[in-house]
C-alpha cells in the first residue's frame, strides 16, 4: 500500500510539473510539448478494453442462456420449460428460497458484524492466545463468506 501511495505521489508531482510547464508555454505563446504518452499506442488501455469486451460477451452469453427453452403446446401457445432435470430443478428452487429467506440474510449480517468486531479487537500488546483465537475466527469468517458467495452464485 505504501509503495502505491509513494508511486501515486510521484505521478501527481510529475503531472503537476507537466501542467505548470504547459501553462508557462501557453503564456509565452509557444506550442505545447508533445507528450511521450501516445493515446494511439496505449497498449495497457487496449489490453484492458480487450479483457472488458471478453467479460462483457461472457456476461451477455450467460444472461441469454437462462436455463429455459420454449416449447409449443398442442394449442400453439409457447411455454417456457426448464432444461434442468426435475430433481435438480427442485433442489435449485429450494436453495434459492433458503438464500432469499430473512433468516439467512440476518445470519450473513451477523457474520459481517462479528467479523468487524473481531478486526477491531486486534490491539497492541495482545496475548498470543488472544491472537490465535482471533486468527481462527477470521479464518472461519473467511470460509463463511466464501460459502455464502458460492451458494449465491451456483
Amino acid at each position: 500500500t505504501s509503495v502505491m501511495i509513494i508511486t501515486l505521489g510521484h505521478c501527481t508531482t510529475w503531472m503537476d510539473a507537466q501542467e505548470a510547464q504547459a501553462l508557462e508555454r501557453k503564456a509565452r505563446g509557444l506550442p505545447p510539448v508533445a507528450s511521450p504518452f501516445d493515446l494511439h499506442d496505449d497498449k495497457v488501455g487496449n489490453f484492458v478494453n480487450w479483457v472488458a469486451t471478453g467479460i462483457g460477451q461472457c456476461v451477455c452469453e450467460a444472461r441469454t442462456q437462462v436455463g429455459y427453452r420454449l416449447e409449443q403446446n398442442e394449442d400453439g401457445t409457447h411455454v417456457r420449460r426448464s432444461v434442468l432435470p426435475p430433481p435438480l430443478l427442485s433442489a435449485t428452487r429450494c436453495l434459492q428460497r433458503f438464500l432469499e429467506h430473512d433468516w439467512f440474510q440476518r445470519a450473513v449480517l451477523c457474520i459481517i458484524l462479528l467479523n468487524t468486531i473481531t478486526m477491531a479487537a486486534n490491539h497492541q500488546g495482545a496475548t498470543d492466545e488472544f491472537l490465535r483465537v482471533v486468527s481462527w475466527l477470521e479464518l472461519g469468517f473467511t470460509f463463511g463468506f466464501i460459502a455464502e458467495f458460492t451458494l449465491k452464485h451456483v
